[in-house]
Order: C-alpha cells, then sequence, then structure tokens
C-alpha cells in the first residue's frame, strides 16, 4: 500500500502528451510489481529512460530520428531543462548502459520514476 500511494503521488501535469502519459503509466505499474518481484528494478529504468526519450521526441518532432544526448542537448539549448553540465553525459551513459546490456541489480526504481516525471514535467507547458 505504501509503494503503491507513493507511486500515485507522481504525476506528469495534463499538458503532456497522452502518449507520454500512457508509457509513463506503464513505468509506474511496472514499478509496483517491483515489489514482488526485485529483479524487475532494472526494468523499470530502462522504461523510464525510453519514456523520456519519447517525451523529448513529442517535443521536438524535427528531431525524432535522433537519440537521447542530441534530444537532451536541444532541451538544455532551449532552456527548458537546466544543466549544470553533466545531465547530458550522465543521463545517456546512463540509458546506454542499461540498454547495451547489464547484470546490475539496483533498487532504485522508485527515483527513476521520480526523476522521469520531473523531466517529463518540465519539457510540457501546463495548461
Amino acid at each position: 500500500q505504501e509503494l503503491h500511494k507513493t507511486l500515485a503521488e507522481i504525476k506528469l501535469h495534463d499538458g503532456v502528451p497522452d502518449a507520454v502519459h500512457g508509457q509513463f503509466n506503464v513505468a509506474r505499474n511496472m514499478a509496483l510489481y517491483y515489489y514482488f518481484q526485485y529483479s524487475l528494478a532494472p526494468e523499470v529504468q530502462m522504461k523510464t529512460y525510453s519514456v523520456i526519450e519519447l517525451a523529448l521526441k513529442k517535443r521536438f518532432p524535427e528531431l525524432a530520428n535522433k537519440t537521447l544526448a542530441p534530444l537532451l542537448k536541444k532541451a538544455v539549448s532551449s532552456g527548458l531543462l537546466k544543466d549544470t553540465g553533466d545531465l547530458v553525459e550522465v543521463l545517456s551513459k546512463l540509458r546506454n548502459h542499461a540498454a547495451h546490456g547489464s547484470a546490475d541489480l539496483t533498487p532504485h526504481c522508485i527515483d527513476h520514476i521520480e526523476k522521469c516525471a520531473d523531466i517529463i514535467n518540465q519539457l510540457f507547458t501546463k495548461p
């Protein structure tokens, strides 16, 4: 119940496109099952990276064929995301590490959901 409550409080605002909302909800639902299957945490983390990338592609449709790093750079240069010099590099490395095979088992999938929501909410204007 505590996990469900925590995840229910992490939300995207109404200015975020429906397709992004849908995939974010998939990530949150996956995180609920992490309680029962600890090994799902890396899968949840990977899903948050893909949802962020989807949101960036929706925000910058002219860059829809680009990968995560160039999309993040565009968001930073557009002033939508703040970066003190490592967001693009760190997020891209984390995503690539997860996407290209890893046996890491880290318990931080709820933090990933929170960060995912924070980044996505910054990309779109609240109605």
